[in-house]
C-alpha cells in the first residue's frame, strides 16, 4: 500500500537553496498507458450495441458521417457470404431425412444470385429480389412435411 501512495503523493516543495539535492530520487510512477489498456475492454463492451435499435442507431450514426461506404465495401461480402453458407448449412443438415437434396440445390442457385446481383453484378438488380424469393423457397421447401403413404410400411 505504502508503494502504492508513494507513487501518486506529490513530491514536497523544496526551498530554495535547500541542501537536499544530495539526496537520491525519487522512483517515477508506473506508466499511465498500461492503466489506461486496462479500461479499453470495457469501454469497448460499454459501446457494443445491446439490441437492434442500438445497432440501427450506431449504422444511422455511421452513415451521417459517410462511413457507411467503406464500411460496406469492407464487411458486406464476408458477412453476406458467411449468412449465406449458414442458410446453405441449414439447408443440407440432414437433407436425406427430409426432402432430398432439391431444396438444397435451389438454395445454392438462390444464394449464388443474391450475393451476385448485391456485390459481383449490381448492374443486374434484379437478381437480389429473385434469389431472396428462391432462398424463402427452399427454405419453406425443406420444411414441408412428407406425405403419408397410403400403405403402411414395416
Amino acid at each position: 500500500m505504502s508503494a502504492l501512495w508513494d507513487s501518486i503523493r506529490p513530491a514536497p516543495v523544496q526551498p530554495a537553496g535547500c541542501g537536499c539535492a544530495a539526496l537520491p530520487a525519487r522512483p517515477s510512477p508506473p506508466p499511465r498507458a498500461r492503466l489506461r489498456l486496462a479500461i479499453l475492454p470495457a469501454v469497448v463492451v460499454a459501446l457494443l450495441p445491446k439490441c437492434p435499435l442500438c445497432l440501427a442507431a450506431y449504422l444511422g450514426a455511421f452513415g451521417w458521417i459517410g462511413a457507411d461506404s467503406w464500411i460496406v465495401a469492407a464487411w458486406g461480402p464476408p458477412i453476406a457470404g458467411a449468412c449465406l453458407l449458414l442458410a446453405l448449412g441449414a439447408l443440407g443438415f440432414r437433407a436425406d431425412r427430409r426432402r432430398g437434396h432439391g431444396p438444397l440445390l435451389v438454395g445454392v442457385v438462390a444464394a449464388a444470385a443474391l450475393f451476385a446481383g448485391k456485390f459481383l453484378l449490381p448492374s443486374w438488380p434484379a437478381l437480389v429480389p429473385v434469389g431472396a424469393a428462391l432462398l424463402v423457397f427452399s427454405s419453406a421447401w425443406n420444411t414441408w412435411p412428407r406425405r403419408r403413404s397410403a400403405v403402411p410400411t414395416l
